[in-house]
């Protein structure tokens, strides 16, 4: 988590700089407050997953020293050449269907 909650500590810092900068180069009010408003929800979200880092046990995701393998093994489980789910029977109609809205077939 601590990696989600600097990400949006870095938007917070973004979208502060740049409600400042538009505001020296426009001088519109909605936009400063829109993007003043955006700086904010993003301060309290990254807020919320600093705290929540605190309280779990650290991930492989915020260890930089980690390994490839320390990942949990589920995350590796698809096939390395996979574009997508395999198409099924139940995306192909079937006749009783296809009878039913009355394309006769």
């Amino acid at each position: 988590m601590k990696v989600e909650s600097r990400i949006f500590e870095i938007l917070t810092v973004f979208c502060f700089v740049c409600a400042i900068v538009y505001g020296v180069l426009s001088g519109e009010e909605v936009g400063i407050v829109a993007l003043t408003l955006t700086g904010g929800l993003t301060l309290i979200v990254g807020t919320y997953f600093r705290f929540v880092a605190r309280r779990l046990e650290e991930r492989p995701e915020d260890n930089p020293e980690a390994e490839v393998p320390t990942v949990p093994a589920t995350w590796a489980s698809s096939a390395p050449g996979a574009t997508g789910p395999s198409p099924s029977r139940a995306a192909r109609p079937s006749r009783a269907s296809a009878s039913r809205c009355g394309s006769g077939g």
